[in-house]
C-alpha cells in the first residue's frame, strides 16, 4: 500500500457523481462520506468537489457540468489551488464510457498536469506492481462500460415485448386517456376528462365515472364544447383534442394498406 509518510499535508480535489439509474449505494452524500474516510485514513486535506447528480457515466464533460468544472477550474487551469489527487470512489463514477481508451484519456489528461485519480473503492496502487494496478484498473474500466450495455439491451428487449403484446412501451397513460379492449390496442379520450382538462376544474375522477367515447362522438362534443367557450377555452380545446393521442393515432399492432 501506499506509503502514508509520503502522503502527509497532500491535497486532492474530488469528484461524485450518481445517476438517476443507480441505486442509493451510490449517492452522492455515500459518495462524499467516503471520500472524507478516505481523505482522514490517507491524511489528505478535500479542497474541493464538484458532482453531477442525474448524470449518466455515457456522456462526456460537455453534458456533465461536475466534470467539465473538474478540468476547466481545476486540473487544467494554471491558476488554481496546488493538489495531488483527484479522488472518485470508483471507476464507475469516472464514467461508464463504451470506449474504455476514453476514460484513459481523461485520467492521462489529468497526469500530464501532475494529478494522480485516485479510485477510492481500490485504495492507493502498490509503488511495486505497477502492472497490475494497470491491469486491475482497465478491467474494471471494461466492466463499467459492459454494465451500461448489458442494462440497455434488457431494457430494449423489454420494451419489444411490451410492444408486441400490444401495449404501449413508454410510461403512464396521460390524463383523460383509457385502454379500449380491442385486438388492436387504442388509448381514447373522455370527452367529460378533456373538458375538465379545458375548464382547469380539479375532477380528477371524471375520466372514470363514465365509459370512453368513440372518436366521432368525441369530435362532435369537442367542437361543441369549445364553440359555446371563450376564445381562450377554444383555443385550448383544440390544441388539447388534436394531438396524435387525442385523436386515437397512438395504436399498437396497427398496419399500413
Amino acid at each position: 500500500m501506499f506509503n502514508l509518510k509520503n502522503n502527509i499535508h497532500k491535497r486532492a480535489v474530488a469528484y461524485y457523481r450518481h445517476s438517476a439509474e443507480d441505486k442509493q449505494e451510490n449517492s452522492v452524500p455515500i459518495q462524499r462520506q467516503h471520500g472524507q474516510a478516505f481523505a482522514a485514513q490517507y491524511e489528505i486535506e478535500i479542497i474541493h468537489d464538484e458532482v453531477d447528480e442525474g448524470k449518466s457515466g455515457l456522456l462526456g464533460p460537455e453534458a456533465r457540468p461536475g466534470f467539465k468544472r473538474l478540468f476547466d477550474d481545476w486540473i487544467e487551469n494554471p491558476n488554481t489551488p496546488q493538489f495531488d489527487y483527484v479522488l472518485v470512489y470508483d471507476e464507475s463514477r469516472w464514467g461508464r464510457f463504451q470506449n474504455p481508451d476514453e476514460a484513459a484519456h481523461y485520467e492521462f489528461r489529468c497526469a500530464q498536469r501532475g494529478k494522480k485519480v485516485i479510485y477510492m473503492a481500490s485504495g492507493f496502487p502498490k509503488e511495486d506492481q505497477p502492472l497490475l494496478a494497470h491491469l486491475n484498473t482497465s478491467l474494471k474500466r471494461c466492466m463499467a462500460a459492459e454494465y451500461s450495455r448489458e442494462l440497455s439491451q434488457k431494457v430494449f428487449r423489454g420494451c419489444v415485448e411490451v410492444s408486441r403484446k400490444g401495449y404501449s412501451a413508454g410510461g403512464i397513460a396521460p390524463y383523460g386517456m383509457a385502454r379500449m379492449p380491442a385486438p388492436i390496442v387504442v388509448l381514447t379520450i373522455s370527452a367529460t376528462a378533456c373538458q375538465s382538462v379545458i375548464c382547469r376544474r380539479n375532477t380528477p375522477w371524471c375520466c372514470t365515472r363514465g365509459a370512453s367515447a368513440r372518436y366521432d362522438g368525441l369530435c362532435r362534443s369537442i367542437i361543441d364544447f369549445c364553440f359555446r367557450t371563450t376564445y381562450t377555452r377554444r383555443h385550448t380545446g383544440r390544441r388539447y383534442a388534436l394531438r396524435e393521442r387525442r385523436c386515437r393515432l397512438a395504436a399498437f399492432r396497427k398496419t399500413h394498406a
